[in-house]
């Protein structure tokens, strides 16, 4: 004898809403059973789903300012791919740091304009080098004291030279005369080292006369020297001719 569907005692959720247990039917067909079940999974996947961008993005800060999820979601989507946009289209200031290449040979002589810079031993941000080793990029011999003209050139000098990835070396003569490290604090731009020339060794062999940019190439070799140097822009030729041609 067929008494209709049977009621049992569980509640069951579908479509987000929770049935008392005393209106739950059990068809008879068992497939319509899986049908319910099917549904009931769904919403479990739907409310997983929805937690986990809750937890992502604050949905339910934004849902109490009367946005929905979907809308939420669109808006990142956008405001990421303008901001990939907007990097990917800006142009750097700052080219990568320039390689050394091999020293050249058959140059002028050492230590002169057209030969290879003079092998001296300097101290680079506390670690003994030569010289030499300081290529390709720009050697700024200061002069005791560097007033404020002087710093503000060396702030133009590091930005000029960092548009190719060429260091500037700021090589004073004694340690802390002039003071490296406030000079250093007050360039924004650029990349920049401090070195110390013990007697002064560059200065003399370049004549220095003021702030003098010795300008060393790839291959070591000095292309130009410019002493009480002022305006950094008229050096932009010879800068741009330092790095190895790729």
């Amino acid at each position: 004898m067929d008494r209709g569907p049977a009621r049992v005692d569980t509640a069951f959720v579908t479509s987000g809403e929770e049935r008392p247990a005393d209106e739950i039917l059990v068809p008879d067909d068992a497939r319509e059973l899986e049908r319910e079940v099917a549904a009931y999974h769904r919403e479990l996947r739907q409310r997983r789903r929805r937690q986990r961008l809750d937890r992502l993005v604050g949905g339910a800060r934004w849902r109490r300012a009367g946005l929905s999820a979907p809308l939420i979601a669109a808006v990142l989507v956008v405001v990421t791919g303008v901001a990939v946009l907007l990097v990917a289209l800006h142009p750097s200031s700052q080219r990568s740091e320039a390689p050394a290449t091999a020293l050249a040979t058959g140059v002028g002589r050492l230590g002169t304009v057209g030969g290879l810079v003079l092998d001296d031993t300097v101290t680079v941000d506390g670690v003994a080098k030569s010289a030499q080793a300081l290529r390709p990029g720009v050697l700024a011999l200061l002069p005791d004291p560097c007033a404020t003209a002087c710093a503000k050139t060396l702030d133009a000098l590091a930005g000029h030279a960092g548009q190719y990835g060429l260091r500037v070396y700021l090589v004073a003569a004694a340690e802390g005369r002039p003071p490296t490290g406030a000079l250093l604090g007050g360039i924004s731009r650029g990349q920049v080292s401090a070195a110390l020339d013990p007697g002064g060794v560059l200065a003399a062999a370049y004549e220095a006369h003021g702030l003098t940019a010795v300008l060393v190439r790839h291959d070591g070799v000095v292309v130009s020297v410019a002493r009480d140097l002022t305006d950094v822009a008229r050096l932009d030729g010879e800068l741009g001719g330092l790095r190895p041609v790729s």
